[in-house]
């Protein structure tokens, strides 16, 4: 509760096959397949507290002098990878390494939403109530998504869900210093070689972009009718509303 913005970063990182080989001493290559999501939400000032139970409630509590925004963005994709990693510099004092993955990906999910100059006042009458005054809407979503039929078989639905993403190529890069002991160490041995008292790193992950068509449901709306009052959208948006089609009915 109270009053103030709120943000979230939601990142998640899924490893199906990973594999690491160490070619010798100063070489190595990896490969593998992850599936991604990331999603960031942010907004602008607004109350909040436990006890909202309705639209009604939520503009009781906040300032009618306010402007309010919020964003949304979503991205999940699924990527195949090639990595090779090279030590550059080898000596006393330390070891330089630098490596460098490849990706080829699948978008597989996306989404936005964004809501701007969001405004309401209070209406006098019988029974006391909010009318909504400005607000812009926005929001979009992958293609992939209509193609989703309950009627197909959950793996048709998901062969048809991938085989309808974008591909897109990406890459991470990075370096990484070691500080060696400062005690002689034996080459020769594997847990000597390799020691080291500091490591510095690095990288640069996620460097690209996915690609998605809009989706059928994709829309912009710039403005409010006259009458949108809490009491209006509480009678719109009730249970009944479980998918973007119906929402847009509602609307």
């Amino acid at each position: 509760g109270g009053n103030y913005g709120r943000y979230a970063d939601i990142n998640q990182n899924i490893n199906i096959l990973n594999a690491r080989i160490v070619l010798n001493k100063k070489n190595s290559i990896a490969f593998g397949m992850n599936i991604k999501n990331y999603a960031r939400l942010q907004t602008s000032d607004y109350n909040y507290a436990d006890s909202v139970a309705s639209a009604y409630d939520f503009f009781a509590i906040n300032n009618t002098g306010n402007t309010y925004s919020a964003d949304l963005a979503h991205s999940g994709w699924i990527e195949v990878y090639g990595t090779y990693a090279r030590t550059l510099i080898d000596n006393s004092a330390g070891r330089l390494n630098a490596g460098i993955s490849v990706k080829i990906m699948r978008g597989i999910s996306g989404a936005y939403g964004r809501f701007s100059e969001g405004r309401f006042s209070s209406v006098n009458g019988n029974t006391p109530d909010y009318a909504i005054t400005g607000g812009n809407l926005q929001y979009g979503y992958s293609s992939n998504y209509d193609k989703w039929n309950n009627d197909n078989s959950t793996s048709t639905n998901i062969n048809q869900f991938v085989r309808n993403s974008k591909g897109r190529l990406a890459f991470d890069v990075g370096v990484e210093y070691l500080i060696k002991p400062l005690q002689t160490v034996d080459i020769y041995s594997e847990d000597d070689y390799f020691d080291y008292e500091w490591k510095i790193g690095v990288s640069l992950l996620d460097a690209g972009a996915n690609h998605f068509f809009y989706g059928k449901q994709s829309r912009y709306f710039s403005g409010v009718k006259n009458g949108v009052t809490s009491s209006a959208i509480e009678a719109k948006f009730d249970s009944t509303i479980t998918s973007v089609q119906s929402f847009m009915t509602a609307s």
